[in-house]
């Protein structure tokens, strides 16, 4: 790992505290969910909705529903720019602010104590809870797997990003209630939390909740301020000694992590009935004029965040999460997602502008990578599409963490090359997933024609043998056959001469008649 303490030139000072912004004039909700799919809007354009109001619906039973994070009117349901990777637009709900800011009463407080897991579980999931470390996976499908271990993720490891931190400082007490109730649902018997060394006033405040709570139960580490320990598979490592391989979760360990932000909304879901309308977000970077958290709420724009933190000093990009694993954004005017911990403005360098150059095998790649890749050779193989060759290589133990890049001196930005190839052999997979899918259903088609065909055939075999057994009981009669010459009366009935000869007769009695 890599030690990158000194690039935190300009974080919050620790005396001061977060802010709540004003209100923005208008929210906008993105309906975007983890796995790609749009949540479904159970409000109407000109609605109007009050703060922690629920206004969608997901897709899946496992994801999580969006809450309105002040009172107003629903102007729009339509596209719109989202602080996504891809910079690709989503369906968004549009709030337009009516500054009353009027909210429906909180839920009721349940006592965990006095309730089963499932009856949480359901809580935590009403009240839209995901994971706010960056992965946004739906907490209470991660809370449903039984685990003697709880992880808690306060490292927050990597620079500029300061919300964690600051959150801890002014809710430790809250955090390790929180921890307390995913413990109870499920079921550890051990509570770990690991916090990096340079929050030493976080990590005091822990120590003296813990200390007030009474948690003999509860473990707090300090580590050392080292790039990615901050990751969850770097962080279990640390501090269990255990690595967890690419193919496999944490909690096929008896383990499961959650981020210190995630453990605060628990408890708000669960003690409080709060559901999550806003979160901790830094604002930071030298291209700002006021680094600062703020307490923002869910469907901020982002240009209105960056406005109150005192504006641009210079022209810069926009970064989404920290200088290593974040991505850049080119619209301002997309809102705060609950996955959003940072605002980061950097300065465009001249280093950033040079081009991509060929690769010198300098191996310092090689050297950096906290997970003991090849890099140099995943690069080669990401650029010529050998599947085969980087899952060999390991391609999916690869973080992202951007360690790789940074030090590489020919400026290749090789982690874009890892993400390219991860998403082409998850394509592959899933056409081959299709394919056979596709396959099965043809063969089972084919199988069941000519079963079908098979039973047609043996009904009619049996009503064959049937009918032939049937008429082999039934006695024959023989009958002498009758010859009759034509035009012989039959059943003593005069024959009735010919049409043609008939009207011949006629004519001639009419001539008789004339005459």
């Amino acid at each position: 790992m890599v030690d990158f303490t000194c690039l935190r030139t300009k974080p919050c000072p620790p005396q001061q505290p977060s802010s709540a912004p004003p209100l923005a004039n208008t929210y906008t909700i993105s309906l975007r969910q983890s796995d790609g799919n749009s949540q479904i809007p159970t409000v109407k354009v000109g609605n109007q909705v009050l703060k922690n109001q629920p206004i969608s619906q997901p897709t899946n039973p496992y994801a999580t529903p969006n809450h309105a994070p002040t009172s107003g009117i629903i102007t729009a349901i339509s596209p719109h720019s989202d602080p996504h990777p891809s910079n690709q637009p989503a369906l968004h709900i549009h709030i337009q602010a009516d500054g009353n800011d009027h909210s429906l009463p909180p839920l009721q407080a349940l006592d965990y104590r006095q309730h089963t897991p499932e009856t949480l579980l359901t809580r935590i999931q009403q009240c839209g809870i995901v994971g706010l470390g960056g992965a946004g996976f739906p907490t209470a499908r991660k809370l449903s797997h039984p685990s003697p271990t709880l992880l808690i993720n306060a490292a927050e490891c990597e620079p500029y990003i300061t919300c964690d931190d600051l959150q801890i400082r002014e809710h430790s007490h809250a955090i390790l209630q929180g921890a307390q109730i995913s413990a109870h649902i499920i079921g550890a018997q051990r509570i770990l939390i690991g916090i990096e060394d340079d929050k030493p006033q976080a990590l005091k405040a822990l120590q003296q909740s813990a200390q007030t709570l009474n948690l003999p139960h509860l473990e707090i580490h300090s580590l050392p301020t080292k790039y990615p320990s901050g990751n969850q598979r770097q962080l279990i490592e640390l501090l269990l000694n255990l690595r967890i391989p690419n193919h496999a979760h944490a909690s096929d360990y008896g383990i499961i992590c959650h981020n210190s932000a995630t453990i605060k909304a628990i408890y708000d879901a669960i003690a409080c009935g709060q559901p999550l309308i806003e979160r901790y977000i830094s604002v930071t970077g030298e291209a700002i004029a006021q680094p600062q958290v703020f307490r923002a709420r869910l469907g901020t724009p982002i240009d209105h965040l960056l406005t109150h933190a005192g504006g641009q000093i210079h022209p810069s990009r926009l970064i989404i999460g920290g200088p290593m694993m974040g991505y850049q954004l080119n619209h301002l005017q997309a809102g705060v997602q609950k996955t959003t911990n940072c605002l980061l403005l950097l300065p465009i360098a001249q280093s950033e502008q040079n081009s991509e150059q060929p690769c010198i095998r300098c191996a310092k790649c090689a050297d950096a990578c906290p997970m003991e890749l090849l890099p140099q050779q995943l690069y080669w193989y990401s650029r010529n599409q050998q599947h085969q060759r980087l899952q060999q290589y390991r391609l999916f133990d690869c973080i992202e963490c951007g360690i790789c890049a940074s030090v590489c001196p020919s400026s290749i930005p090789l982690v874009q090359y890892y993400r390219h190839s991860k998403g082409a052999i998850a394509q592959a997979k899933r056409k081959d997933t299709a394919a056979e899918i596709a396959r099965a259903r043809h063969e089972a088609r084919q199988a069941r024609l000519e079963r079908q065909a098979a039973e047609r055939k043996a009904r009619m075999d049996a009503k064959r043998a049937q009918l032939q057994a049937k008429t082999a009981q039934q006695p024959q009669k023989h009958t002498p056959p009758t010859h009759q010459p034509p035009n012989t009366p039959t059943n003593n009935k005069p024959l009735k001469p010919p049409k043609h000869a008939r009207k011949h007769a006629a004519k001639r009695v009419n001539k008789s008649k004339a005459t």
